[in-house]
């Protein structure tokens, strides 16, 4: 039977660390079946959905904590399920984008809004850069989200346009696709 496990790892970045990682789980017997690695400032940053016989998962789960001495990361095992739709979910993907000058509290808020209309975030990557011309700092998101599909989506966006103009936020929600 095949057994699931999320595996995070956070510490200085160097290169090869996605190597060193991604050969101990394969020398074990696993499978990376999703995963999302990202530098954000000096810090590495990855997860890792593996899938593997028990024995296999349980080792790694077992074996996390000793890598990340070994590798002077933190690293952090949670045992999980399959990438499968939640059974009885009626959702349906789309893209939410944001852009706006830099400022506190863009993610906040529009995380919160999507809480209370039960939409679910799948995605989520924010980034900030200068403008081309001007050099002001910008700000941009980009998350995919699962809307029920009971929801009126054109009232939701409505909503979420308002938002964006009470923050400052140029916002838009389209279907995935």
């Amino acid at each position: 039977m095949a057994g699931f496990l999320v595996l995070t790892a956070v510490g200085e970045d160097r290169p090869g660390l996605v190597s060193r990682l991604t050969g101990w789980i394969a020398d074990r017997g696993c499978n990376v079946e999703d995963s999302r690695m990202s530098v954000l400032g000096t810090e590495f940053a990855f997860m890792l959905l593996l899938s593997g016989e028990e024995a296999a998962v349980a080792a790694i789960a077992s074996e996390a904590a000793a890598l990340g001495e070994e590798l002077g990361l933190t690293v952090v095992a949670r045992p999980s399920g399959p990438p499968a739709a939640r059974a009885g979910d009626d959702r349906i993907p789309y893209t939410v984008r944001a852009v706006c000058l830099d400022h506190p509290g863009v993610v906040h808020e529009i995380s919160h809004f999507l809480a209370r209309h039960g939409i679910n975030i799948g995605d989520l990557a924010t980034r900030t850069h200068q403008a081309p011309i001007t050099g002001a700092p910008l700000f941009s998101m980009e998350l995919t989200v699962e809307v029920p599909a009971s929801l009126r989506l054109p009232a939701l966006r409505r909503e979420l346009e308002a938002l964006g103009e009470r923050l400052g936020v140029d916002v838009e929600i389209h279907p995935v696709g």
